[in-house]
């Protein structure tokens, strides 16, 4: 957590391209004064842009890490959003939301996790309200789990890659509809790291000139989701 709150900083001057992305669909989905809870909130870098980009919201955002939920009340840039520590699988908010946004933040659940954890954000997301996230889903029918074993986690980190059918099914148990998933390829050039351990996300060119995201030696498949609660 201390590894990604250290990354997520040296964003927060600058807005990422899936971050670009995500705020518009945000824009696209709510209404003036609509609320807003970033699930997984972190440094708080998606909530920063959003006041910026988007300063009609009402911002909340939630993190189970105590020490990230205190930070982020004490910076100042951040005045205004309200902050919750809380545990997506165990979810114990006393109200609902317009908007609930969950980036890079799903990738890391068992597939019974992730069933319980839409399972939670399907109870918080007000009816006609959206579920917008950035993620791996493959647009083929198939799942991969992924052990990592690197320099900055020597014992593993455990990740999955969802297929779209597995992703839809959740989503529709949970109690949403209207699902649209779009993949994301990164428009900018970043270069491959000097050191081949360093696990900064790189990028390389199709001949038609799609931008690939890798992380050291594995491709990325990142994806937008956006999806409608029922009722």
């Amino acid at each position: 957590m201390r590894a990604y709150a250290a990354y997520q900083e040296r964003y927060a001057g600058s807005l990422r391209e899936s971050d670009r992305v995500l705020i518009e669909l945000v824009r696209e989905h709510a209404k003036p004064g609509a609320s807003l809870l970033d699930m997984g909130c972190s440094t708080g870098n998606l909530l920063l842009h959003l006041s910026h980009l988007a300063p009609e919201l009402e911002l909340h955002g939630a993190d189970m890490v105590g020490e990230i939920v205190e930070a982020c009340r004490a910076d100042e840039r951040l005045a205004g959003v309200e902050f919750y520590e809380q545990d997506m699988l165990d979810l114990k908010l006393e109200r609902s939301f317009d908007i609930v946004t969950a980036n890079a933040a799903l990738m890391f659940f068992t597939p019974e996790e992730l069933r319980r954890a839409l399972g939670q954000l399907g109870t918080i997301v007000n009816p006609g309200g959206h579920l917008i996230a950035f993620d791996y889903v493959q647009t083929v029918d198939v799942s991969v789990e992924i052990v990592e074993t690197s320099r900055a986690f020597p014992k593993g980190l455990r990740f999955f890659f969802r297929g779209e059918r597995e992703v839809r099914d959740l989503l529709d148990e949970a109690g949403f509809d209207e699902v649209a998933l779009t993949p994301f390829h990164i428009p900018i050039d970043l270069p491959q790291p000097e050191d081949p351990a360093e696990l900064q996300t790189w990028t390389r060119r199709t001949a038609d000139g799609t931008g690939l995201s890798f992380r050291g030696g594995l491709y990325q498949p990142w994806c937008h989701l956006v999806a409608r609660k029922r009722g």
